[in-house]
């Protein structure tokens, strides 16, 4: 088996939890993968202003027999799904074979 990671901010970016939308992933996780491990953590990153923002990140683990191209189609669709309902630009996807991306 091999792992992919999920990373994606806890809260919008008006400050908004949505365990909806977290819920959401875990169970199309579960169903695709058979499980997941979630931990919360701390990111962070330099801002276009040059302020240095950290935040809390909500962090996926998932381990699977799939190709990296099969996850990699899966990860498109639910980070556009992420994206949308936490009102964030980006997700920190770490694939299989440790190529990393913002989706």
């Amino acid at each position: 088996m091999r792992e992919f990671r999920i990373v994606f901010a806890a809260r919008t970016n008006s400050g908004e939890s949505r365990p909806l939308v977290v819920d959401t992933i875990a169970r199309a996780l579960a169903v695709k993968f058979g499980g997941f491990t979630q931990t919360e953590s701390r990111g962070g990153y330099v801002m276009k202003d040059g302020r240095l923002n950290i935040e809390s990140v909500i962090v996926f683990d998932i381990a699977t027999e799939e190709s990296a191209e099969s996850v990699l189609i899966f990860a498109d669709i639910a980070a556009d799904y992420i994206c949308n309902g936490m009102e964030q630009e980006s997700v920190y996807f770490r694939n299989i074979d440790g190529e990393v991306s913002l989706l």
